[in-house]
């Protein structure tokens, strides 16, 4: 892959099938490993008499690198690497220039094989941002939000100084300002749900695709490597008939893991009836929803399972970050109203236990509540015609209006992908 392209981190999975449900499982990476493609030096030796050698990095992590250097010298123990991050490779708070630190070399190329050595870093990227670059660019940015506050506050002075030349606009700019305001400060009551429980219940996860052939092996794969028993996870994929590669995707991932549950609609019914046709294979005593573009945590589910302890709540969306944030300057900015739409709004409604949207990228349900509100959600009609859009909000209002208890668990993380053009 050339990096040029790439437009977000593409973690290394695990190399053991199924490894995070297994009773021995423990995590080996201090740190994720990213695939990568880019061009760093080596320098062997001090001063003037250093050697330099140009290399490939093949994949990265925070504490160390993979490369491909088939000049250096075979008994060469400790190494100075200088690099610069392409962006897109790691986490941007990675890409800082030019990094320059001394490596140690962990694993030699092996006989027959291609020149790889695996190199560790002296100290941790991630020690070693937390305690210079980082903690500059956070005091940056509080002075950079105190400022913004203070502009904000001012404003709304004028407001109140200036209200009886022009009560309603002045009025509806308060309003709204002390709606946001409201937000924040009911946001900052939200906690988290408990710890997951020791006897986790038996969830169904069901995936409607449709035209997802780029995306689909990664979201099933990260669902069926998820940290959760395999015996209590039944995983099935609907494809809603699509035109592209998806379900021969679908297909061949099922060859590497035999239960994940594959269903092809003859026709395209639409995203409620995909959904709907996977709840009727479905034998959990949860039911969870993904989009086929979301991408799990591997804790993800545990925590999504434990609001449910709480025999009120009916429902729990999780918490979803934008996947591709380092592709341009659109995909930061929804980064940033993806976190807002969640950690905030939807935190400040957990408070009262009525999140007004149960999210497509991932939420669940008690099987016997859905299976309660899903005749009145499936023909929901608008103007006469069958509603097509706003599945999500629908639902969600269904179970509000019954009086159930919906909820937010911050801990739940999955990431989409988001439009990154106009």
């Amino acid at each position: 892959m050339k990096n040029n392209a790439q437009s977000h981190p593409l973690p290394i999975p695990e190399r053991r099938l199924r490894s995070r449900s297994r009773d021995d499982y423990s995590d080996r990476r201090a740190a994720p490993r990213f695939l990568a493609e880019f061009p760093a030096r080596i320098f062997v030796g001090e001063g003037r008499d250093a050697a330099s050698y140009p290399v490939t990095v093949r994949d990265i992590s925070s504490g160390g690198l993979l490369i491909e250097a088939p000049d250096i010298p075979p008994d060469e123990r400790r190494l100075r690497v200088e690099l610069r991050i392409p962006e897109g490779v790691m986490p941007e708070a990675f890409i800082q220039g030019v990094l320059t630190t001394t490596a140690t070399v962990r694993r030699g190329p092996q006989p027959g094989g291609a020149p790889l050595l695996g190199l560790a870093f002296e100290e941790d990227l991630n020690l070693r941002y937390r305690r210079t670059r980082w903690a500059y660019l956070r005091g940056s940015a509080a002075l950079l939000l105190f400022a913004a506050a203070s502009l904000i506050l001012a404003t709304k002075y004028e407001n109140l100084y200036y209200f009886w030349f022009d009560v309603p606009v002045f009025l509806y700019s308060l309003l709204v300002g002390g709606f946001l305001i409201s937000r924040f400060l009911f946001a900052a009551c939200y906690r988290e749900g408990p710890r997951p429980p020791a006897e986790l219940p038996s969830l169904s996860v069901v995936v409607p695709i449709r035209n997802e052939e780029e995306h689909v092996t990664r979201t099933l794969t990260q669902l069926m490597e998820s940290d959760y028993p395999r015996d209590r996870l039944q995983v099935i994929a609907v494809d809603d008939c699509s035109t592209d590669r998806s379900l021969e995707a679908m297909r061949q991932i099922q060859k590497t893991y035999p239960d994940l549950v594959i269903l092809g609609l003859e026709k395209n019914a639409g995203k409620r009836h995909a959904l709907a046709a996977g709840f009727g294979l479905a034998t959990g005593q949860l039911i969870v929803f993904i989009d086929s573009d979301s991408f799990l945590d591997p804790d993800a589910l545990r925590y999504l399972v434990c609001r449910f302890s709480d025999p009120q709540v009916a429902a729990v969306t999780g918490h979803c970050d934008v996947e591709n944030i380092w592709t341009n300057l659109l995909t930061r900015m929804q980064t940033v109203r993806y976190y807002v739409a969640f950690r905030v709004m939807k935190a400040a409604e957990s408070v009262f236990d009525s999140v007004s949207c149960l999210s497509g990228p991932i939420s669940a349900y008690r099987r016997e509540v859905l299976q309660q509100i899903l005749p009145e959600w499936l023909n929901q009609m608008f103007m006469g015609r069958p509603a097509t859009f706003g599945d999500d909000r629908s639902l969600t209002n269904s179970l509000l209006r019954r009086g159930y208890k919906v909820v937010y668990e911050s801990r739940a993380r999955v990431t989409t992908i988001v439009p990154d053009d106009h």
